[in-house]
């Protein structure tokens, strides 16, 4: 054999065992921030108890049974509140209706601030909880869904500024009080006046996210929870009817109303406004289905709007209908 093929033969031997031994010390488990079984770890959310898979084939009984293993999943939750001990520290009358700040006990640990507005004229009225955004924007939270007012000129130009940029100028709470609805809205804790001591930091949110992870409990499971006593709340009023109590929030205060609507038995405009939603938006009927004819992402968004509409009108319907 001749020398060349020799050395050649050794070059490629030495060659495969340096790669090997490569691919045996460089190594790795996470891409792009997900682990790399992230496939196997999909596969084991089976959701065993959602409406299509539960034995449970009786729906009231079904939601009693899945709100439960909801509420076991949060655990280390803050206990209800003895009493809620309204106290109100402010007022301000508006067109139709009077604005008030006022403080309540959410929990047995945590006595809020909130916004109050009443509309004018005898009750009981309809009522609904407005929950705020996130928006990485911390200084201000349920400012963002009720004008304020007693509050600094920094806070109500943050609130001015917030509000025109996302909400094309309307308070939305303001929107419903002039327009005959009790209105709550409370801050989310690491919000507003329920903020940190030190001040506003978007990393200090992942902070408060690891310490409440461990203590055994989670933040989000907080939020829902105040919301959850808020709309009980809520509904406990005088001047509410308790059986016309609603919710409605923009992204995270979104997610927030979706939540509600799950744990609460206080929240049934919430609730029907889902149901018609997504009735509407799967059978796409009234041209619905002519709005994905759309380019790009605008029809997506176009038939989701026109089953938004829809779903409003039948409500609005169904709430001339009862009253």
């Amino acid at each position: 054999m001749k020398p060349s093929v020799i050395l050649y033969a050794v070059f490629l031997t030495v060659s495969l065992g340096i790669k090997a031994q490569q691919a045996d010390t460089v190594s790795y488990e996470v891409t792009k921030n997900m682990p790399v079984f992230y496939e196997q770890l999909k596969q084991q959310l089976t959701y065993p108890a959602a409406w299509r898979k539960s034995t449970t084939k009786d729906f009231g009984k079904w939601r009693i049974e899945t709100r439960n293993v909801v509420m076991e999943c949060m655990q280390n939750l803050p206990p209800a509140p003895a009493k809620y001990d309204m106290s109100v520290v402010g007022t301000e009358q508006r067109a139709g209706y009077e604005a008030r700040k006022i403080w309540f006990n959410v929990s047995e640990w945590s006595r809020i601030p909130a916004y109050l507005l009443v509309p004018d004229g005898k009750g009981p009225f309809p009522a609904v909880i407005m929950l705020h955004d996130h928006g990485a924007h911390f200084s201000i939270g349920k400012e963002k869904m009720v004008r304020p007012f007693g509050v600094s000129p920094e806070i109500s130009a943050d609130a001015e500024d917030w509000v025109v940029r996302c909400y094309d100028g309307q308070y939305t709470g303001d929107y419903f009080a002039q327009n005959g609805y009790v209105v709550l809205s409370i801050d989310a804790l690491f919000w507003g006046e329920r903020g940190r001591k030190e001040g506003v930091s978007y990393d200090g949110q992942q902070a408060l996210a690891s310490n409440f992870m461990q203590m055994g409990a989670s933040w989000g499971a907080f939020i829902n929870m105040d919301d959850v006593r808020s709309a009980e709340f809520l509904a406990s009023l005088p001047m509410v009817d308790k059986n016309r109590v609603g919710c409605l929030g923009f992204s995270m205060g979104a997610y927030r109303s979706w939540m509600l609507a799950a744990l609460t038995g206080n929240v049934w405009y919430a609730l029907g406004a889902f149901a018609l939603f997504r009735l509407f938006d799967i059978f796409k009927p009234l041209g619905i289905r002519r709005m994905e004819s759309f380019p790009g992402g605008i029809g997506v968004m176009m038939d989701d709007i026109l089953a938004g509409i829809y779903s409003f009108v039948v409500l609005i319907g169904v709430r001339w209908l009862i009253s």
